[in-house]
């Protein structure tokens, strides 16, 4: 009996990881959810289904985790990474950010897969409508801001309520603060120290020395570092408005967390230093 031909589609998507990924990799295709180890990945079969929604999906998976193999040195990471769990959190979904970024800015097609799996995450969770930063997925937005400011391209229109609901919240940081992560896109090393000053200045740090007990920056969990993130930037802010009332409501947290939380002055000067450099 003849050997069944391999399957073009899948032939063509595990060549194309491996050429992005720039090392030996190997893709597995299942019938399980996509799952990553090492230099790894399973990820559904597209020969299993017709749906465009789900094939889009699997291409923003392989090329996301072929870019984190090509851009992404995981010893520096974790030299690093702070040892606080939200701050690690929030460590690492810059650092997803900036592999994205970068390889959006070499590989357009890549940039355009992971812009598609955002928009498709977008029209799921109806997140086209008008909505506010209690809903808006943080790390997506993340990404598609520092690629605008390192590329000048607008997201996809789909995702302008989420660029939207979060930018007011970035300017507030300081002038010029998503450009400097822009401009650091290309060199893990300096974007890490970016990420650290932003952590310290947020007082997320604690004097604790980073490098210990961090988890992969491929921490498959956007939700859980969407809410880092969240809470250490309503630190860095005075809650003064009755929306952030829904937020912390949405992040399970008592209404009576919403207080004023000034920034001392000599954070004050950190966040200055940081973003006019």
């Amino acid at each position: 009996m003849a050997t069944p031909k391999p399957s073009r589609r899948r032939e063509a998507l595990t060549t194309t990881t491996q050429v992005l990924a720039g090392v030996e990799v190997e893709v597995r295709f299942t019938r399980d959810r996509a799952r990553e180890h090492g230099t790894t990945i399973h990820v559904p079969d597209p020969d299993v289904t017709e749906n465009p929604t789900e094939r889009t999906h699997i291409r923003g998976r392989l090329d996301s985790f072929a870019l984190r193999q090509r851009y992404h040195d995981e010893a520096t990471h974790q030299a690093r990474a702070p040892r606080h769990p939200d701050a690690r959190k929030l460590f690492n979904a810059l650092e997803r950010a900036r592999v994205e970024a970068a390889g959006g800015l070499d590989y357009p097609g890549a940039g355009q897969n992971l812009d598609a799996l955002i928009v498709q995450r977008c029209k799921e969770n109806l997140y086209e409508q008008a909505i506010t930063h209690d809903d808006a997925p943080l790390t997506d937005a993340l990404a598609l801001l520092i690629k605008q400011a390192a590329t000048g391209q607008k997201p996809p229109e789909e995702a302008a309520a989420i660029i939207g609901a979060w930018e007011p919240i970035f300017q507030k940081i300081g002038p010029g603060g998503i450009k400097a992560f822009a401009d650091a896109v290309s060199s893990q090393e300096a974007f890490a120290d970016l990420s650290l000053e932003l952590l310290d200045a947020m007082d997320m740090l604690d004097g604790q020395d980073p490098g210990q007990d961090g988890d992969t920056a491929a921490e498959d969990n956007p939700q859980g570092q969407d809410q880092a993130l969240t809470i250490a930037l309503k630190k860095m802010m005075v809650v003064n408005h009755p929306q952030e009332k829904g937020l912390m409501r949405s992040l399970g947290r008592p209404l009576k967390v919403c207080q004023p939380h000034p920034i001392s002055l000599k954070n004050q000067m950190k966040i200055l230093k940081m973003v006019t450099r």
